[in-house]
């Protein structure tokens, strides 16, 4: 990611990860290892923060309890948009 073109921002845990452990999707290895991923500025890729808006699990959590529906809100923009990993979706697809 670091070598895209794009401008990325990564902003490591001050915990550190256990560097042995394997990781079944990426999902979990960002939440792991990041508290946020910031691409151009304007989208925002959650990992595992004290802050809500950095934060995969307490992000969902605000999400559910706003729109009373269960979403694992992964990312959001400045445009307003959440993207979200579909349950049950082999192979993780992200809706927005």
């Amino acid at each position: 990611m670091l070598g895209a073109k794009n401008e990325i921002c990564l902003f490591e845990r001050t915990e550190k990860a256990d560097d042995n452990r394997e990781y079944s999707s990426v999902k979990d290895a960002i939440a792991d290892r990041v508290s946020l991923i910031t691409v151009d500025g304007y989208l925002r890729i959650l990992g595992t923060s004290e802050s809500v808006y950095e934060d995969a699990a307490g992000f969902s959590a605000l999400y559910k309890e706003i729109f009373k529906e269960e979403r694992p809100v992964i990312a959001y923009d400045v445009f307003g948009g959440l993207f979200a990993a579909k349950k049950g979706i082999p192979g993780g697809k992200i809706c927005y």
